[in-house]
């Protein structure tokens, strides 16, 4: 299993050698190319990745064809549709790498079986879910209450080792403003 898996699950709580070996069978790796998809609108939302090395821009895309950045996932970081994966629904949103990228997969029926095989796993899931709510919650919270400027310091901190990544309408769809409107910040920054 890799030590990235390991690291994020770690994080919610410490698991035995034995635990780990338990489990290693249910992750598999994969590489996905620049520009291509892990999740596309209307697919199934039935797996879930962690980022091994690489990034990528999760996103909607409205009725006209313009893509809305939810978030961004490098290295560590989380990839899937899990509200739709919880209502079972298709997926709503798309996944895309933005460079060539490794990820370590679960498939979400082996990640409700692991949840369910005893307290410690089942105490990950809730806190993964747990911190997939704040998540959510600061970044409604921003939209909400804190300006452009300050959603783009945000942005800066939260996001410090891939800024300079991605691409300015990308950032710029991420904090809800026009490519023209970034470009003021930056210069103001």
């Amino acid at each position: 299993m890799s030590d990235q898996v390991r690291a994020l699950l770690d994080r919610y709580s410490k698991t035995t050698d034995e635990q780990w070996s338990d489990i290693a069978s249910v992750f598999r790796t994969e590489t996905i190319k620049k520009g291509e998809k892990f999740l596309s609108v209307d697919e199934t939302s039935d797996r879930f990745a962690v980022v091994e090395e690489g990034l990528f821009k999760i996103f909607y895309v409205d009725s006209e064809g313009k893509e809305a950045i939810k978030t961004f996932r490098a290295k560590g970081g989380v990839i899937g549709a899990y509200a739709e994966f919880l209502r079972n629904i298709p997926s709503r949103l798309t996944v895309q790498a933005l460079r060539d990228s490794k990820i370590t997969v679960i498939q979400g029926s082996e990640m409700v079986k692991l949840f369910k095989s005893s307290a410690h796993w089942e105490k990950i899931g809730r806190r993964i879910t747990e911190s997939l709510y704040l998540e959510k919650e600061e970044r409604e919270y921003q939209f909400l209450c804190l300006d452009a400027a300050a959603r783009y310091q945000s942005f800066l901190q939260e996001f410090k080792n891939e800024v300079n990544k991605i691409p300015d309408y990308m950032v710029a769809s991420y904090l809800g403003i026009t490519p023209v409107y970034l470009s003021k910040l930056k210069k103001n920054s």
